[in-house]
């Protein structure tokens, strides 16, 4: 692939999992997710916090009521072994954030991807997942003209070719 940015901008990236049903928060589980992990993300800590949930009646005879409660949740911090790659699995919602505070490439964000994916599998069998994301998060700092965004783009990214023939840019990039 050799039309690749010579500089790259990106400060992090942050890949999400959303599951469609809690999974086991048990400390064995946990552990044993982590045995899978641990060649790729050594360090697990646990983090406990207090989970706040407020409804509200809006009809009928429970209209004007809230009814609060709260529960002590874990959630699970695992960390590669030079804190720059963080997995946390979030005890509410159920999801996985994966945090890369230094980005190599896509390969390395798939190896990631597919050893956690297997370790959920192994552990906690089939599971429905809701929702995926994937973000990049860029630190340009534009000097000058705010306008000039010649040097941040890759013309190779953005050419264009109609049977042969390259087609220019319509805002003149590349």
């Amino acid at each position: 692939m050799g039309n690749k940015y010579s500089k790259t901008f990106l400060k992090s990236v942050i890949f999400r999992i959303d599951l469609a049903e809690p999974i086991s928060q048990s400390k064995k589980l946990a552990s044993d997710f982590h045995e899978i992990i641990k060649e790729k993300f050594p360090r697990k800590e646990d983090i406990s916090g207090i989970h706040f949930e407020a409804t509200m009646g809006i009809a009928g005879k429970d209209q004007g009521t809230v009814k609060q409660t709260q529960r002590v949740v874990t959630s699970h911090k695992f960390t590669n072994a030079d804190g720059k790659i963080v997995l946390m699995l979030e005890a509410e919602p159920s999801n996985l954030n994966l945090l890369f505070n230094t980005y190599n490439d896509s390969n390395e964000l798939k190896e990631f991807v597919d050893t956690i994916v297997c370790a959920i599998k192994k552990i906690y069998g089939d599971i429905l997942v809701k929702r995926t994301g994937l973000r990049y998060i860029n630190d340009i700092i534009l000097d000058g003209d705010a306008f000039q965004w010649a040097p941040f783009i890759n013309s190779h990214l953005i050419q264009r070719e109609c049977g042969g023939s390259r087609i220019p840019h319509p805002l003149g990039w590349g």
